[in-house]
Order: C-alpha cells, then sequence, then structure tokens
C-alpha cells in the first residue's frame, strides 16, 4: 500500500459499527465485546499480546497532594485496585492482571516475585485499610484524591470502577475527563494527583519501560530514587541484566510510583482482505509497504 488512511475515533463503538458497515478495515474492539466478536467472526477478531502497560501515575513532584508524599497511601491505593475485575469483567480481550511494570511478553524479561501479586483480592483489601488508617486516614477523615483520564469509553469505565473499588477502603476518588492535548500538557506541567497513562515499548527489551522512572527519564510523577537510578546504569553493562530489572521492579512495587493494572493486548477487528498485518509480533510495528488488499 502506497496510501494508509487512519481516523480518530474517540467513541469505538461507533468505530466498530462503522467497521460492520464496511467503512473501515481496522479498529478496536470496544471493552467487553472481544468474547461476542470472536464467535460472530473468529476470523476477523484478533487478541494478541502488545508491549504496553496500562497504569494510574502519581504525583510525587511539588504540584502534587501531600498525601501522595506517603508511602502508605500509595501502597493502599494499590492494592485497592481490582485488576482481575477490570481485566476478566471490563476488557475482556485478553489482558493480563499489571503488578509490575513492564510488560510480561517482553523478549528476554523474567517477571519478578512481587510480594502482593500472590495475595487475596481480599488480603489487599485488608492491607489498605491497615495502611490508611496508619497515614491517619479513616471515616473522620477520608483520603480525598483526583483521577484525571483523557476521553475514551475505556478509560472511563475503569476510572468508574476505580472510584468503586477506592470507595471500599473509605477513598474518596474524584475523576477529571479531558481532551488528550489538554491531559498530556497537565501532565507534563505537573497540573495532576494521580493520572492514567500507559506505556508502549520503544524496542523489545525491558530498559525501555524501566528507564521511563529513571529520576531522569520522561517520569512525569517525578519520582526519584537513587537505588532505583544506580541498578539500571549497571543493567547497561551487565552480562545479564535481568537480576538487575528485577531488583528495579520490585523497588518499584515497594516505592510504588504508580499502580499498575494491565498489561495491554491488541484486541482488533481487521478485515479478512486486508494482509500483511502482524499478528506474532509483541511490538506490533506494522508498515504500509508489507499491506496489501486482495478481492473478496
Amino acid at each position: 500500500m502506497e496510501h494508509v488512511k487512519a481516523l480518530t475515533v474517540n467513541d469505538n463503538n461507533v468505530a466498530l459499527t462503522r467497521y460492520l458497515a464496511g467503512e473501515l478495515d481496522r479498529v478496536q474492539i470496544p471493552a467487553g465485546q472481544y468474547p461476542r466478536l470472536a464467535k460472530e467472526h473468529p476470523d476477523q477478531a484478533i487478541s494478541i499480546p502488545y508491549s504496553c502497560s496500562y497504569a494510574y501515575l502519581f504525583n510525587l513532584g511539588e504540584k502534587g497532594p501531600e498525601a501522595l508524599k506517603d508511602v502508605r497511601v500509595r501502597q493502599a491505593l494499590s492494592y485497592a485496585m481490582q485488576r482481575d475485575i477490570v481485566v476478566n469483567q471490563i476488557l475482556q480481550g485478553g489482558q493480563r492482571p499489571a503488578y509490575n511494570w513492564t510488560h510480561w511478553a517482553i523478549e528476554g524479561f523474567e517477571m519478578p516475585q512481587i510480594d502482593y501479586a500472590g495475595w487475596t483480592q481480599a488480603e489487599r483489601l485488608e492491607k489498605a485499610k491497615a495502611l490508611l488508617a496508619e497515614a491517619g486516614y479513616g471515616p473522620d477523615n477520608p483520603l480525598k484524591i483526583s483521577l484525571q483520564y483523557n476521553t475514551d469509553d475505556n478509560h472511563k469505565k475503569i476510572a468508574v470502577a476505580a472510584q468503586q473499588f477506592f470507595k471500599q477502603v473509605g477513598v474518596e476518588l474524584t475523576l477529571n475527563n479531558v481532551e488528550w492535548k489538554v491531559h498530556t500538557d497537565r501532565m507534563q506541567a505537573g497540573d495532576f494527583e494521580m493520572a492514567r497513562y500507559a506505556w508502549c515499548a520503544d524496542y523489545n527489551e525491558a530498559s525501555t519501560f524501566l528507564d521511563y522512572f529513571r529520576s531522569t527519564g520522561m517520569n512525569y510523577g517525578k519520582f526519584a530514587n537513587e537505588d532505583y537510578d544506580r541498578l539500571l546504569d549497571d543493567s547497561k553493562t551487565a552480562a545479564d541484566p535481568n537480576s538487575d530489572y528485577s531488583a528495579a521492579e520490585n523497588i518499584l512495587a515497594q516505592a510504588m510510583p504508580l499502580i499498575p493494572i494491565y498489561h495491554y493486548a491488541k484486541v482488533d477487528m481487521i478485515s479478512p482482505v486486508i494482509k500483511g498485518l502482524p499478528t506474532e509480533n509483541v511490538m506490533n510495528n506494522w508498515y504500509a509497504k508489507d499491506l496489501y488488499r486482495i478481492e473478496k
């Protein structure tokens, strides 16, 4: 193909309707609809690992709320996030719950042992309540936090669910929906408390995720940890950097500058007349020169 046209459609359901009407050749499947579409259109519905991780970032910078400077509060909010519900009841597209930052399918990555990943959700909720109480929050002094997310039906569904998850531990979450440019501008300026974020790998190796949280990385939440930086410096010349990566992931799990929520899958409808799109490539890179259309 010499020409490829991409359209922005904020409502995934509208995009799917246009796809089924033959107007579009590839669309993202709306949350919760993959199981049905895979049965109805097995030659068109796909779900494959995709090298992106979805999270809520905490603002630990000067403009961030004082409450989030307390690691107990950050841990409690992460423990309260019910990832299995997000993945199995909201998204339903082959995504995996995330308790770490690096996508599980990245080449050579060895998933570290993250303590709270092995707890039951009931245990996480109990621990979250205890940590909030230790930090001075409870019925007489509820923690109030705002979450900013950019316009998208899936982001909205997860944010509304998070509001209910946090309510179970006595946290009042205010939702703030803004357009993408406003969202990114505010994150760059540090004008947020919590923000929906995702990182997609630039290359197929764990450091593309872990470098984000360096004190000198993009790092919109302004996380800074000398031990974390040193591990990533050492990993650059290590014969096998995986032990450094595992240790870095464990620092993130303890310091909790983010709430990891899920690891992506690419969940799309692709027209059967379009050929050349990769379906076994975790990076999901594609090039127009490889695409072609066949006759029906």
